[in-house]
């Protein structure tokens, strides 16, 4: 119930960090250029530096043992939240709202509400879900939405900024290469933009979103039902029948996969499927007010189930 307490606390404080961003973007301090330059800093920058540095950490066997057991948590609940996505918006048509119901803001979203409710420290256990999550998004995603394989490029999918920051952090902590303090220092303040830009940039986007229209859409709350709850409680389930994990480490792993919906799959629609840009744009608006309340209430339904 504490937990759950100071997540709510946690989620207030992110939503009025959002609202600055969103006046922001109405008195035009933050213009549409702004938004699309430190979108970019986010993911090739900052994200990959917050893998990175918490991957990159002292080998320890119990370390190297809870690596495998989040990547093993993360791979499973993510191929639940794909394949119930999938059976429910199995149309063509529906590729936008099956991509915005399969993948949460693992990222942006999920890595500061995991420091917020667990500390710096249970950031380790979602980078492999980090990771993973973007490399599926820049794969099965784009062939969700354009419809055609021709757009996966395997120099994109190799270059992608989460991906390398993920294995290269990998490889350093089984080698047992110790963190340089310069280094540790260095990464340390890149981190520390993740949350407040991220934000921000979250408040800018809602402040461009016809939020009134969206609510009179059927299909907008038929994926917020989805990304919000079932698939949370899918997860749930799922955690509390596999025997590995512990209770933080499926925790961590929960709360990244019950996100509002990645603050990139717009940007995805943008570039292979233009006509469901605004619908991806108001789902994501949705999801992010609602998970303020969905969020504290799932971590009760965490600490019950599997706690």
């Amino acid at each position: 119930m504490e937990l759950a307490i100071l997540l709510f606390r946690k989620i207030l404080n992110m939503f009025m960090i959002m609202g600055i961003g969103a006046v922001l973007y109405k008195k035009e301090v933050i213009s549409d250029r702004t938004t699309e330059d430190l979108g970019r800093v986010l993911i090739q920058v900052v994200l990959p530096s917050v893998v990175f540095s918490q991957m990159w950490t002292d080998y320890t066997p119990e370390r190297q043992q809870s690596l495998i057991r989040c990547l093993v948590l993360g791979l499973a609940a993510q191929a639940a939240a794909i394949g119930i996505s999938w059976l429910v918006f199995h149309k063509d048509e529906d590729a936008a709202h099956r991509g915005c119901s399969a993948f949460s803001n693992v990222g942006f979203f999920g890595i500061p509400v995991v420091t917020a409710a667990m500390g710096s420290a249970a950031v380790f256990f979602v980078a492999p879900t980090v990771g993973t999550a973007n490399l599926l998004m820049s794969t099965l995603l784009v062939m969700w939405l354009s419809g055609s394989t021709q757009y996966v490029k395997l120099r994109s999918v190799l270059l992608n900024p989460a991906l390398i920051s993920l294995v290269c952090g990998t490889v350093l902590f089984f080698l047992r290469v110790p963190k340089p303090e310069i280094v540790s220092d260095l990464l340390g303040t890149v981190n520390q933009l993740n949350t407040p830009i991220a934000l921000l940039l979250s408040g800018a986007f809602l402040a461009k979103s016809d939020l009134i229209g969206a609510l009179r859409k059927g299909r907008v709350w038929q994926v917020t039902l989805m990304r919000l709850v079932l698939i949370p409680a899918l997860i749930l389930l799922l955690f509390r029948l596999l025997p590995v994990g512990t209770l933080d480490e499926k925790t961590a792993v929960w709360i990244s996969l019950s996100c509002p919906i990645g603050m990139n799959l717009p940007v995805y629609s943008r570039l292979y499927r233009p006509d469901d840009v605004a619908v991806s744009a108001e789902e994501v608006c949705i999801t992010t007010l609602l998970s303020m309340i969905t969020l504290p209430l799932g971590l009760l339904a965490v600490s019950a189930v599997i706690g």
